[in-house]
């Protein structure tokens, strides 16, 4: 079993107290926890499986470690088991639908301090969440400002989580990230620009709604060794399609590769009609590329 951060909030649900008991046993030293560089108290799941096994009178009767063992249970090598993954997506999902940014923040936080990829957050995270929330909308299981309550609680939390992502050295590439005019679903093309930050790459990042002259002046002004768009659902495919065109034909006369990504682009007959030959569909396919086509 291998070293699983859990957080206090998770320590306390998991033994069954409140998350003032849990810290007031780690200050006494009955349970071991480690601080982050930001004083956030992490917990590894053996430790709080010792303070049980240890401390049993402490807790509530009816914790069976042996149970606890197999639910949240680890493969070798620092990644999370399969369950525990989408334990991991659940809580993210009720964090983002009941709009609690600190507890959607803290799930990433966690992920990230257990050494995952931050291409693998997004994927099996973050971007599954979003899926499930996009079906439960299409179901009319919830309504639109649940959809933008759970979008925006996402958001707000990978966009904290990247001050703590490492970064690797500074290099002279450049990046400029855009979502098209009428697409306001941001929360893609978020995660592809803190990927390229977090590989070194020096960022533009003009985010949702950007009308086409605006991008193309950005182009030009910019000069940028890459051009990243990002689109869900186009209203209107045929100025849609006109539009990525008009893009790619600038990036092209530039200098700039094109990248188009997004659920739009899982549509063949569009990535046809726009000559998309980089769109890749996940985060870590677009690390893929970058390695392929930057290293």
């Amino acid at each position: 079993m291998n070293g699983e951060y859990l957080s206090t909030a998770q320590v306390s649900r998991l033994l069954r107290v409140n998350e003032s008991t849990a810290k007031r046993w780690s200050n006494n030293g009955s349970l071991r926890c480690h601080k982050t560089a930001g004083g956030h108290r992490k917990y590894l799941f053996k430790d709080v499986i010792s303070f049980i096994e240890k401390f049993d009178c402490l807790v509530p009767h009816g914790l069976d470690v042996a149970t606890l063992r197999r639910t949240v249970n680890h493969s070798e090598g620092g990644a999370a088991s399969v369950p525990l993954q989408r334990s991991y997506q659940d809580q993210f999902l009720a964090a983002a639908l009941s709009g609690n940014r600190k507890e959607a923040y803290d799930i990433l936080s966690i992920l990230l301090t257990q050494r995952m990829l931050l291409a693998e957050i997004y994927d099996t995270i973050v971007m599954e969440t979003m899926a499930t929330i996009g079906r439960m909308w299409v179901q009319k299981k919830i309504g639109v400002e649940k959809e933008h309550l759970a979008s925006n609680t996402a958001l707000h939390a990978i966009s904290k989580l990247q001050t703590s992502v490492p970064r690797k050295p500074l290099n002279d590439k450049i990046a400029l990230c855009a979502c098209l005019v009428e697409e306001y679903h941001e929360l893609g093309i978020t995660c592809i620009n803190n990927i390229l930050e977090s590989e070194g790459w020096t960022t533009y990042y003009l985010g949702a709604n950007v009308p086409l002259d605006s991008l193309i002046d950005a182009i030009e002004s910019l000069s940028p060794d890459l051009v990243c768009v990002s689109s869900t659902l186009p209203q209107k495919k045929g100025s849609f399609i006109k539009d990525c065109r008009a893009v790619a034909e600038s990036a092209r006369q530039h200098g700039a590769r094109i990248m188009f990504g997004g659920r739009a682009l899982q549509d063949a007959r569009i990535r046809r009609q726009i000559s998309a030959s980089d769109s890749p569909a996940s985060a870590s396919e677009f690390i893929s590329f970058l390695k392929s086509n930057y290293s």
